[in-house]
């Protein structure tokens, strides 16, 4: 139980058990004093995955809302699945004003982020910049 990471198939049934299961998990680690505030992020991160895996987008974007209100700008910055998962569903929705509002608001930030947390950052602006140039 104290393992993050969690596996899952690509068929739509197991997807479906997977999320189920990783909303349990969610919310006994929430009530626990055994997971930290970062594990408990992860597990909503995948499922986060889980949502767009099987093409739930106002899931996901709910999901999104949930942990941008409940977690601080430098934690979910941290999470670099997060922010493919927040650009990614963009992406996917064909919001180009948010996806360079949103990229433009993390290169405002890369100044002050740890050098781990950095160059994560910079690789990601820079693919963004890649395939916003090629959707417009």
């Amino acid at each position: 139980m104290k393992n993050n990471i969690v596996f899952f198939k690509d068929k739509s049934k197991e997807l479906t058990e997977s999320i189920r299961k990783l909303d349990e998990i969610i919310k006994f680690a929430s009530n626990s004093d055994e997971f930290t505030r970062n594990q408990v992020l992860y597990f909503k991160v995948n499922k986060l995955i889980l949502y767009l895996s099987k093409n739930k987008y106002n899931e996901s974007q709910k999901l999104i809302n949930e942990i941008d209100s409940t977690y601080s700008p430098e934690e979910c910055i941290s999470n670099d699945k997060f922010m493919s998962c927040q650009f990614y569903l963009l992406f996917r929705m064909k919001k180009y004003k948010e996806i360079d509002q949103l990229k433009q608001s993390l290169l405002e930030k890369v100044e002050s982020l740890s050098p781990n947390t950095k160059l994560p950052v910079l690789l990601l602006t820079g693919e963004i910049n890649r395939l916003f140039g090629n959707q417009k």
